[in-house]
């Protein structure tokens, strides 16, 4: 069953594997037993997270958010690619 705290792990799980994603071929990343990685994904996930998670998960939030950041600014490219 779905909930905002699976899918910010799974958020915290796509960090971990982002690079390695970008720098891939595939629009979409299959991962066993998690959701399929992609920007689109991710960006759902950004946009409706915030408002319904609680202070403790939206400083997680936070941190994911950054690490992508700073991703997106170090591999821009591979990210527009995507």
């Amino acid at each position: 069953m779905w909930d905002a705290a699976s899918s910010l792990i799974s958020l915290e799980d796509a960090v971990e594997s982002i690079e390695s994603y970008l720098l891939s071929k595939d629009v979409i990343w299959a991962r066993s037993g998690r959701p399929s990685l992609s920007l689109g994904l991710i960006s759902l996930d950004l946009r409706w997270l915030p408002p319904i998670l609680e202070a403790d998960d939206q400083a997680r939030l936070n941190a994911v958010e950054a690490r992508l950041t700073a991703v997106r600014d170090k591999w821009r490219v591979a990210w527009e690619r995507k």
